[in-house]
Protein backbone atom coordinates (compact mmCIF):
# COMPACT_ATOMS: atom_id res chain seq x y z
CA UNK A 1 0.00 0.00 0.00
CA UNK A 2 1.13 3.46 -0.45
CA UNK A 3 1.95 5.48 2.28
CA UNK A 4 0.12 8.82 2.95
CA UNK A 5 2.26 10.22 5.09
CA UNK A 6 5.13 10.07 2.86
CA UNK A 7 3.45 12.29 0.44
CA UNK A 8 2.49 15.16 3.40
CA UNK A 9 2.78 18.59 1.73
CA UNK A 10 3.04 19.72 5.08
CA UNK A 11 5.61 17.44 6.68
CA UNK A 12 7.97 18.28 3.96
CA UNK A 13 7.08 22.23 4.65
CA UNK A 14 7.87 21.80 8.54
CA UNK A 15 10.67 19.38 7.54
CA UNK A 16 12.51 21.57 5.06
CA UNK A 17 11.61 24.91 7.69
CA UNK A 18 13.38 22.45 10.77
CA UNK A 19 16.46 21.81 8.68
CA UNK A 20 16.53 25.84 7.99
CA UNK A 21 16.17 26.44 11.76
CA UNK A 22 19.09 23.90 12.18
CA UNK A 23 21.15 25.15 9.59
CA UNK A 24 20.64 28.70 11.81
CA UNK A 25 21.31 27.67 15.18
CA UNK A 26 24.46 25.92 14.18
CA UNK A 27 25.89 29.73 12.51
CA UNK A 28 24.34 30.95 15.63
CA UNK A 29 25.71 28.37 18.01
CA UNK A 30 28.83 29.00 16.78
CA UNK A 31 28.79 32.79 16.73
CA UNK A 32 27.98 32.49 20.04
CA UNK A 33 30.75 30.35 21.17
CA UNK A 34 33.08 32.80 19.85
CA UNK A 35 30.59 35.58 21.43
CA UNK A 36 30.96 34.36 24.98
CA UNK A 37 34.53 32.91 24.81
CA UNK A 38 35.15 36.77 24.01
CA UNK A 39 32.98 37.96 26.72
CA UNK A 40 34.62 35.97 29.21
CA UNK A 41 37.97 36.62 28.53
CA UNK A 42 37.31 40.40 28.81
CA UNK A 43 36.16 39.87 32.12
CA UNK A 44 38.69 37.74 33.59
CA UNK A 45 41.25 40.18 31.49
CA UNK A 46 39.69 43.29 33.50
CA UNK A 47 40.87 41.16 36.71
CA UNK A 48 44.08 40.81 35.35
CA UNK A 49 44.74 44.19 34.37
CA UNK A 50 43.49 46.14 37.78
CA UNK A 51 45.49 43.51 39.51
CA UNK A 52 48.83 44.20 37.73
CA UNK A 53 47.65 47.99 38.23
CA UNK A 54 48.02 47.80 41.82
CA UNK A 55 50.71 46.28 41.78
CA UNK A 56 52.48 49.05 39.62
CA UNK A 57 51.30 51.60 41.75
CA UNK A 58 53.25 50.31 45.10
CA UNK A 59 56.48 50.15 42.47
CA UNK A 60 58.97 52.61 44.02
CA UNK A 61 62.76 53.39 43.67
CA UNK A 62 65.44 53.77 46.71
CA UNK A 63 68.72 53.86 46.56
CA UNK A 64 69.33 50.36 45.85
CA UNK A 65 67.17 49.92 42.32
CA UNK A 66 63.32 50.04 42.61
CA UNK A 67 61.19 47.83 44.77
CA UNK A 68 57.80 46.89 45.35
CA UNK A 69 55.46 45.88 48.24
CA UNK A 70 52.77 43.39 46.88
CA UNK A 71 49.09 44.76 47.84
CA UNK A 72 46.71 42.26 49.30
CA UNK A 73 43.73 43.76 47.17
CA UNK A 74 45.91 42.27 43.61
CA UNK A 75 45.78 38.98 45.07
CA UNK A 76 41.96 39.17 46.37
CA UNK A 77 41.05 40.49 42.96
CA UNK A 78 42.52 37.38 41.42
CA UNK A 79 41.04 35.36 44.16
CA UNK A 80 37.62 35.79 42.61
CA UNK A 81 38.43 32.71 40.68
CA UNK A 82 38.81 30.45 43.49
CA UNK A 83 39.81 27.31 41.06
CA UNK A 84 42.70 29.28 39.39
CA UNK A 85 46.26 28.97 39.61
CA UNK A 86 48.26 32.21 39.80
CA UNK A 87 51.95 32.75 38.89
CA UNK A 88 53.00 36.54 38.75
CA UNK A 89 56.62 38.66 38.54
CA UNK A 90 57.66 42.29 38.92
CA UNK A 91 60.58 42.94 36.83
CA UNK A 92 63.13 45.73 35.24
CA UNK A 93 65.03 45.19 32.11
CA UNK A 94 67.95 46.69 34.22
CA UNK A 95 67.67 44.93 37.84
CA UNK A 96 66.22 42.26 37.17
CA UNK A 97 63.65 40.47 38.71
CA UNK A 98 62.02 41.97 41.89
CA UNK A 99 60.19 39.27 43.12
CA UNK A 100 57.80 36.62 41.57
CA UNK A 101 58.63 33.59 39.28
CA UNK A 102 61.29 33.84 36.91
CA UNK A 103 61.47 33.13 33.45
CA UNK A 104 57.46 33.58 32.61
CA UNK A 105 57.22 33.68 29.13
CA UNK A 106 56.94 37.14 27.27
CA UNK A 107 54.59 38.05 24.37
CA UNK A 108 55.82 39.10 21.16
CA UNK A 109 55.79 42.70 21.81
CA UNK A 110 57.67 45.96 19.26
CA UNK A 111 58.54 47.82 22.69
CA UNK A 112 57.84 48.43 26.66
CA UNK A 113 54.68 49.95 26.97
CA UNK A 114 52.34 51.39 29.59
CA UNK A 115 49.24 49.89 28.12
CA UNK A 116 47.91 45.64 29.26
CA UNK A 117 48.86 43.01 26.90
CA UNK A 118 47.04 40.27 27.09
CA UNK A 119 48.18 36.71 25.14
CA UNK A 120 48.41 32.93 26.09
CA UNK A 121 51.07 31.07 26.86
CA UNK A 122 51.71 27.26 27.96
CA UNK A 123 53.61 26.44 31.51
CA UNK A 124 52.57 22.90 32.92
CA UNK A 125 48.99 24.08 31.83
CA UNK A 126 47.03 26.81 29.62
CA UNK A 127 47.72 30.43 31.16
CA UNK A 128 46.14 34.16 30.58
CA UNK A 129 48.98 36.52 31.00
CA UNK A 130 48.98 40.26 31.08
CA UNK A 131 52.22 42.44 30.64
CA UNK A 132 52.04 45.95 31.57
CA UNK A 133 55.04 48.26 32.30
CA UNK A 134 55.44 51.79 34.06
CA UNK A 135 57.84 54.15 34.00
CA UNK A 136 59.29 55.36 37.09
CA UNK A 137 61.61 58.17 38.15
CA UNK A 138 65.67 57.16 39.20
CA UNK A 139 68.93 58.69 39.98
CA UNK A 140 69.81 57.77 36.00
CA UNK A 141 66.45 59.14 34.73
CA UNK A 142 62.73 57.26 33.58
CA UNK A 143 63.16 53.74 33.64
CA UNK A 144 60.54 51.32 33.00
CA UNK A 145 59.39 48.40 35.64
CA UNK A 146 57.26 45.94 34.47
CA UNK A 147 54.69 43.42 36.18
CA UNK A 148 53.49 40.45 34.16
CA UNK A 149 50.63 38.17 35.78
CA UNK A 150 49.44 35.22 34.87
CA UNK A 151 46.02 32.85 35.65
CA UNK A 152 44.69 29.59 34.46
CA UNK A 153 41.68 28.99 32.05
CA UNK A 154 39.71 26.66 34.60
CA UNK A 155 36.96 29.91 35.29
CA UNK A 156 37.26 31.25 31.59
CA UNK A 157 36.10 28.22 30.54
CA UNK A 158 33.60 27.78 33.22
CA UNK A 159 32.20 31.03 32.76
CA UNK A 160 32.20 30.40 28.42
CA UNK A 161 30.41 27.48 28.46
CA UNK A 162 27.92 28.51 31.12
CA UNK A 163 26.99 31.91 28.85
CA UNK A 164 27.26 29.63 25.55
CA UNK A 165 24.58 26.79 27.56
CA UNK A 166 22.26 29.42 28.69
CA UNK A 167 22.39 31.62 25.51
CA UNK A 168 21.75 27.89 23.42
CA UNK A 169 19.02 27.27 26.13
CA UNK A 170 16.97 30.08 25.00
CA UNK A 171 17.63 29.78 21.17
CA UNK A 172 16.11 26.35 21.66
CA UNK A 173 13.09 27.15 23.06
CA UNK A 174 12.80 30.35 20.43
CA UNK A 175 13.35 28.10 17.96
CA UNK A 176 10.13 25.55 19.32
CA UNK A 177 7.77 28.40 19.50
CA UNK A 178 8.70 29.52 15.64
CA UNK A 179 8.41 26.36 14.34
CA UNK A 180 4.99 25.69 16.35
CA UNK A 181 4.39 29.08 14.31
CA UNK A 182 5.47 27.71 11.18
CA UNK A 183 3.34 24.58 11.85
CA UNK A 184 0.27 26.93 12.26
CA UNK A 185 1.73 29.16 9.35
CA UNK A 186 2.07 26.02 7.02
CA UNK A 187 -1.90 24.81 8.23
CA UNK A 188 -3.14 28.48 7.42
CA UNK A 189 -1.35 28.68 4.16
CA UNK A 190 -2.59 25.31 3.26
CA UNK A 191 -6.39 25.86 3.58
CA UNK A 192 -7.57 27.15 0.35
CA UNK A 193 -6.98 23.44 -0.86
CA UNK A 194 -8.90 21.70 2.26
CA UNK A 195 -11.92 23.86 1.08
CA UNK A 196 -11.39 22.99 -2.28
CA UNK A 197 -11.44 19.53 -1.46
CA UNK A 198 -14.64 20.33 1.08
CA UNK A 199 -16.34 22.25 -1.87
CA UNK A 200 -15.72 19.24 -4.46
CA UNK A 201 -16.93 16.79 -1.83
CA UNK A 202 -20.39 18.04 -0.89
CA UNK A 203 -21.54 18.93 -4.84
CA UNK A 204 -23.84 16.55 -6.04
CA UNK A 205 -22.52 14.94 -9.54
CA UNK A 206 -24.56 16.91 -12.05
CA UNK A 207 -23.25 20.04 -10.72
CA UNK A 208 -20.32 21.13 -13.18
CA UNK A 209 -20.92 24.55 -12.22
CA UNK A 210 -17.27 26.05 -12.20
CA UNK A 211 -15.68 26.86 -8.67
CA UNK A 212 -15.68 30.08 -7.06
CA UNK A 213 -13.55 32.13 -4.88
CA UNK A 214 -10.24 33.88 -4.64
CA UNK A 215 -7.46 31.58 -4.16
CA UNK A 216 -4.19 32.55 -3.40
CA UNK A 217 -1.50 33.19 -6.28
CA UNK A 218 0.12 30.32 -5.41
CA UNK A 219 -2.54 27.57 -6.18
CA UNK A 220 -4.42 30.02 -9.01
CA UNK A 221 -2.92 27.82 -11.63
CA UNK A 222 -4.65 24.69 -9.88
CA UNK A 223 -7.76 26.72 -9.40
CA UNK A 224 -8.27 27.62 -13.03
CA UNK A 225 -7.17 24.00 -14.05
CA UNK A 226 -10.03 22.36 -11.91
CA UNK A 227 -12.46 24.72 -13.30
CA UNK A 228 -11.08 23.54 -17.05
CA UNK A 229 -11.51 20.24 -16.03
CA UNK A 230 -15.17 21.00 -14.65
CA UNK A 231 -16.09 22.91 -17.91
CA UNK A 232 -14.64 20.00 -20.22
CA UNK A 233 -16.65 17.35 -18.14
CA UNK A 234 -19.84 19.91 -18.82
CA UNK A 235 -19.17 19.89 -22.56
CA UNK A 236 -18.78 16.62 -22.59
CA UNK A 237 -21.92 15.47 -20.26
CA UNK A 238 -24.02 18.10 -22.80
CA UNK A 239 -22.58 15.69 -25.89
CA UNK A 240 -23.72 12.87 -24.42
CA UNK A 241 -27.10 14.15 -23.85
CA UNK A 242 -27.79 15.08 -27.08
CA UNK A 243 -26.13 11.92 -28.20
CA UNK A 244 -28.71 9.98 -26.40
CA UNK A 245 -31.75 12.23 -27.35
CA UNK A 246 -30.57 11.76 -31.00
CA UNK A 247 -30.24 8.18 -30.62
CA UNK A 248 -33.85 7.67 -28.56
CA UNK A 249 -35.46 10.28 -31.29
CA UNK A 250 -34.67 7.87 -33.96
CA UNK A 251 -35.53 4.61 -32.19
CA UNK A 252 -38.72 5.95 -31.08
CA UNK A 253 -39.70 6.81 -34.62
CA UNK A 254 -38.67 3.42 -35.98
CA UNK A 255 -40.58 1.79 -33.53
CA UNK A 256 -43.47 4.09 -34.14
CA UNK A 257 -43.33 3.11 -37.57
CA UNK A 258 -42.86 -0.82 -37.20
CA UNK A 259 -45.84 -0.78 -34.94
CA UNK A 260 -47.74 0.79 -37.70
CA UNK A 261 -46.92 -1.81 -40.53
CA UNK A 262 -47.76 -4.42 -38.15
CA UNK A 263 -51.16 -2.91 -37.20
CA UNK A 264 -51.83 -2.37 -41.11
CA UNK A 265 -50.40 -5.98 -41.74
CA UNK A 266 -53.15 -7.24 -39.04
CA UNK A 267 -56.41 -5.54 -41.15
CA UNK A 268 -55.00 -6.63 -44.30
CA UNK A 269 -57.95 -8.71 -45.88
CA UNK A 270 -56.08 -11.22 -48.18
CA UNK A 271 -52.81 -13.28 -47.59
CA UNK A 272 -51.20 -10.82 -50.90
CA UNK A 273 -51.70 -7.58 -48.53
CA UNK A 274 -50.51 -9.50 -45.45
CA UNK A 275 -47.55 -10.65 -47.66
CA UNK A 276 -46.72 -7.20 -48.31
CA UNK A 277 -47.36 -5.48 -44.94
CA UNK A 278 -45.30 -8.60 -43.58
CA UNK A 279 -42.07 -7.58 -45.90
CA UNK A 280 -42.65 -3.98 -45.16
CA UNK A 281 -42.57 -4.58 -41.52
CA UNK A 282 -39.48 -6.90 -41.93
CA UNK A 283 -37.43 -4.08 -43.66
CA UNK A 284 -38.67 -1.46 -41.27
CA UNK A 285 -37.20 -3.67 -38.48
CA UNK A 286 -34.25 -4.02 -40.22
CA UNK A 287 -33.90 -0.07 -40.80
CA UNK A 288 -34.07 -0.05 -37.07
CA UNK A 289 -31.59 -2.24 -35.90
Amino acid sequence: MTDLRAHSLKRRLLVSMAAGFGALLLIISILLWNYARDASNRTFDLLLAGAALSVLERVSYNTDGPTVDLPQSAMDILALAADDRIVYRVFSPKYGELTGMADLPLPDTSGPSAEPVFYNADLDEGFRFVLQGRQITSSAGREWVFVQMGQTLNARKDQQLSLFLNGMGGLAVVSLIGLGFVWLAIRASLAPLHQIADTLLARSPRDLSPIEGDPPQEISGLFQAINGFIAQLGRNRALTERFIADVAHQTRTSLSALQGQLALASDAETPEALRERLGRTSAQAERTV
